[in-house]
């Protein structure tokens, strides 16, 4: 296999990446959060997770530098930012099914 060839399937794994990224939300029926992916070519790549509102207000952001595998703290602390907000909402039902998402969201990055 020639260099070419092994960039072009690099390129290729990270294309698919990326479309599996932008399909999670529904993939896990995410009722109250989106992930997304906006811009596929951007170095390092950028995962948001927002509110499914009519802001599509951000939550939090994750960096992934294909190169330098890392999780950034800063994702962990806003999704934890988030889950500390929803708990200091009224306790409702929707309040509880976003507390079981966010932590759902945390499973799927592993964090």
């Amino acid at each position: 296999m020639t260099i070419k060839e092994k960039v072009e399937n690099i390129l290729k794994l990270i294309d698919e990446f990326q479309w599996e990224i932008n399909d999670l939300d529904a993939k896990y029926e995410l009722k109250y959060y989106n992930i997304m992916c906006y811009d596929f070519s951007e170095d390092p790549m950028n995962i948001s997770i927002l509110k499914h509102d009519e802001n599509d207000a951000h939550v939090a952001t994750l960096k992934i530098d294909f190169t330098d595998l890392l999780y950034t703290n800063q994702f962990v602390t806003e999704l934890e930012q988030e889950l500390q907000k929803v708990k200091q909402e009224e306790k409702t039902n929707i309040s509880q099914e976003k507390i079981l998402e966010l932590n759902k969201i945390r499973r799927i990055f592993g964090v």
